[in-house]
C-alpha cells in the first residue's frame, strides 16, 4: 500500500511538472499618471533568447477600479534582430465581465493578462516589444504598469 502511494505521488509531481510553464522574461513600464495616453508607446527590451524554440507572449496591464471598460486592445509590436523579424499582433485582454465585476488577479491593483500568443524565437535572437493600446479613447483611466510576460515549457 505504501509503494503504491508513493508511485502515485510521484507520477503525480512528474506530470505537474510536466505542465509547468517557466517564465523566461517579464517586464513592466510604470503608466505615471495612472492614465495610458494613446501616444505613448511602451517599450521593453526582450533579452537575449538562450534558447531556440516556442514561447508564449502574453500582455499583461495592472489596473485599479478606475478603469471604465470590458476590454483593453492591445497593439503588440516585436522588433528583434538576429535574424531580423518586425511582427505585430492585437491583443484583447477582458478587464470585467458581463456584469461589470473586475477581472483579474490582487488587491488595490489587479493584474490582467491576455491569451497566449506563441512565438517562434532563435537562439541569441534578442529586441524589444513596444506596446500601445488601440482604444477609441485618448487618455485611458486606471491603467497602472503595462508590460508582457515570455514563457515556455521546461
Amino acid at each position: 500500500m505504501r509503494r503504491t502511494v508513493t508511485y502515485l505521488a510521484l507520477i503525480l509531481s512528474l506530470s505537474l511538472a510536466s505542465c509547468r510553464h517557466e517564465d523566461v522574461r517579464h517586464a513592466y513600464r510604470h503608466i505615471p499618471s495612472m492614465s495610458w495616453d494613446k501616444a505613448d508607446t511602451v517599450i521593453l527590451h526582450l533579452g537575449e533568447v538562450a534558447e531556440e524554440g516556442i514561447y508564449g507572449l502574453y500582455a499583461d496591464v495592472r489596473t485599479n477600479k478606475k478603469y471604465p471598460y470590458a476590454y483593453l486592445y492591445i497593439l503588440v509590436e516585436q522588433r528583434l534582430h538576429s535574424p531580423e523579424v518586425v511582427r505585430s499582433d492585437t491583443f484583447c485582454i477582458q478587464m470585467a465581465d458581463s456584469t461589470g465585476k473586475l477581472c483579474g488577479k490582487g488587491r488595490n491593483l489587479l493584474n490582467c493578462e491576455s491569451e497566449r500568443l506563441p512565438v517562434h524565437l532563435a537562439k541569441g535572437q534578442d529586441g524589444e516589444i513596444r506596446m500601445s493600446h488601440l482604444m477609441h479613447q485618448g487618455m485611458l483611466p486606471g491603467i497602472s504598469d503595462v508590460g508582457f510576460r515570455l514563457n515556455r515549457r521546461p
